[in-house]
């Protein structure tokens, strides 16, 4: 089941680097095992339809399971190589405070699910962010965000990458009371005591729109 899964590599946790070429294989294989295997966690309760939307494409894995799904992401470059693969349904899409669109129509979808991108935006931004999520979305229907655990986020910030907000249960929940209803927290692919020792997982939040 997991042959399917493909990722760029290094692009959510980097590999240490050793002068060693066999460690460094080694290293290099069980990382991309641990991406292969926290990808089919992540995502194995994520339904097989065509109203489910993908927020964030830097993982291909869900698309290749599901090529009838819609997608999105901020990296142009990115959308026109999915594209020449065969993803038709992949969009631009922009994140700003000024101009925030996602470009589908009201109401589109079911499920919604943003991956390793809102941490890249600050409390204004996000706000803009959420609306444009909620129009999207038929009542009723499900958000999942899957954001850096406390560890990754610091270690993010550490190794110069652009974060603006740690998202924890209460930074989320008091963002999108007046557009969700937040049901869930938990970590993925480890439980929560398990996690909170490694950078390399992350906090899932359910919402469902009111």
């Amino acid at each position: 089941m997991m042959d399917d899964v493909e990722i760029e590599k290094d692009k959510v946790y980097p590999v240490a680097e050793t002068d060693a070429p066999l460690l460094m294989s080694l290293s290099t294989w069980t990382h991309d095992l641990w991406l292969r295997w926290s990808s089919y966690c992540a995502f194995r309760r994520i339904p097989s339809s065509p109203y489910v939307l993908q927020i964030g494409l830097h993982d291909e894995s869900y698309l290749r399971r599901n090529p009838q799904a819609s997608g999105t992401d901020t990296d142009e470059e990115r959308v026109a190589a999915l594209h020449a693969s065969g993803y038709l349904r992949v969009k631009h899409a922009v994140f700003s405070e000024e101009n925030c669109l996602i470009p589908f129509p009201d109401e589109e979808f079911e499920t919604v699910f943003v991956v390793d991108m809102l941490e890249f935006y600050n409390r204004k931004e996000l706000e803009v962010i959420f609306e444009e999520l909620s129009r999207v979305m038929k009542k009723g229907a499900t958000l999942l965000i899957y954001a850096a655990n406390k560890r990754g986020y610091d270690l993010g910030v550490e190794r110069g990458l652009a974060y603006k907000s740690y998202l924890d249960e209460s930074f989320v929940h008091n963002l999108t009371t007046s557009l969700f209803w937040y049901t869930n927290n938990y970590s993925t692919p480890l439980p929560r005591d398990l996690s909170r020792l490694t950078s390399c997982c992350r906090e899932v939040f359910e919402l469902v729109k009111l």
